[in-house]
């Protein structure tokens, strides 16, 4: 167990919870992660003390979450989840339950859980597994079988759905045949769920590595109206690379008509935050212009890459998308100017203005705009002698 290379931070918070009595154990992702060789990025543990004996023996930490005996303890590795151990309980509007129980028991903690992968603890102090459903197996297998019922699991809370079509996306696992039979049975359950919460599952979805697999499973359950408008049929998404917005673009791609169905309104309510619908709007408006690149839509890309994040990955989404000539395009001018920006010109814009004899104002952006265009259709880099030529032969020249 040395390789588990559990750190510091995490061997103070389960002594010091020893040292007043309460045995405390590594839960969720840090386990299968752990078993999956994987970096482990996040440390969640379970323990038998309650919140309110928590927070005396950790008083700087946040207990918001007091209510579900959740505790977030500040560390030097990032914020530590520490939840009371709970026994299993009825639940209500498929989303949360009725009431929280507590216990002491490590074995009724784990068996009220979702799936057999989660369903694993370490004990650190006897350096001891605690594995009453087979969960190690289940991950070496690479199978997402549900804690005993997989109806009753899906009926508690809906979000267990898509959280299982998330682990195959991300973890290439694939699912229980009952698991995705009570899939099918329970997926009208969805609806009960906030659109923050579904959105939260669907960026994970959607970005993970075996995408086309879980997208697949969505068809499968009838599980097609889970964004604002129709998932469309299956493109290539699993070869652009691992970026929401892009994805998003790659999914709309062949059906850009789709993505006008609904109003923004509706995909930001949703939860795609406001800068990403425009950039996934504006890409699939520019890509849906077929070739070849005028030079207004050449300034056009120009200027729309600019401003957004992911500019490599998104000159290599339009490659994959088949539009190459874009890709060839874009790498040239990046090439030309790595930052993509015109400000960052060899003549500032005072000069330019000065020597085409315009004023700031409404002219003075026609003029710019003019002038960016033509440098975005330049086959190299700009000089000052070239942008004083170009002024020259259009406007009234200032010396």
């Amino acid at each position: 167990m040395n390789s588990f290379n559990i750190p510091a931070a995490i061997t103070e918070i389960v002594s010091k919870l020893k040292e007043h009595g309460f045995s405390t154990w590594v839960v969720g992702g840090a386990i299968r992660n752990y078993f999956l060789h994987r970096h482990i990025t996040d440390w969640d543990l379970s323990t038998q003390a309650t919140p309110g004996e928590m927070m005396q023996i950790f008083p700087y930490a946040n207990a918001s979450g007091a209510d579900f005996g959740c505790v977030l303890l500040p560390s030097e590795i990032g914020t530590i989840q520490i939840t009371t151990l709970r026994e299993e309980s009825a639940y209500k509007d498929h989303r949360r339950p009725h009431h929280i129980v507590f216990t002491k028991d490590i074995v009724k903690d784990l068996m009220r859980r979702d799936f057999t992968c989660n369903a694993i603890a370490f004990d650190m102090i006897k350096q001891r597994w605690i594995d009453p459903l087979g969960g190690q197996k289940d991950i070496q297998n690479q199978l997402i079988r549900a804690v005993r019922n997989p109806q009753l699991r899906l009926q508690e809370d809906a979000l267990r759905i898509l959280r299982a079509i998330r682990f195959v996306s991300e973890l290439g696992f694939s699912l229980a045949p009952d698991l995705k039979t009570a899939m099918v049975q329970s997926s009208q359950d969805i609806a009960y769920l906030s659109k923050e919460r579904i959105y939260a599952e669907w960026k994970r979805i959607v970005s993970g590595e075996h995408v086309e697999v879980a997208l697949q499973i969505l068809r499968d359950i009838r599980l097609t109206d889970l964004l604002p408008v129709q998932i469309p049929a299956i493109v290539d998404v699993k070869n652009v690379v691992p970026i929401f917005w892009l994805r998003m673009v790659a999914l709309f791609a062949h059906d850009f008509s789709k993505l006008l169905e609904s109003s923004p309104r509706n995909w930001i309510d949703f939860g795609v935050p406001k800068k990403y619908w425009h950039w996934i709007r504006a890409m699939s408006e520019l890509l849906y212009i077929p070739p070849p690149l005028s030079d207004e839509q050449r300034y056009a890309w120009v200027s729309w890459a600019r401003t957004i994040d992911d500019q490599k990955a998104m000159i290599h989404t339009t490659a994959v998308l088949g539009r190459t000539d874009i890709e060839e395009y874009l790498k040239h001018f990046y090439q030309l100017y790595p930052d993509l920006d015109f400000h960052r010109l060899p003549m500032t814009t005072t000069e330019m203005l000065h020597l085409a004899g315009i004023k700031k104002g409404p002219k003075a952006g026609q003029f710019l705009q003019s002038l960016y265009q033509w440098v975005a259709n330049q086959p190299s880099k700009v000089t000052p002698a070239q942008i004083e030529k170009w002024i020259k032969a259009r406007y009234t020249y200032r010396v």
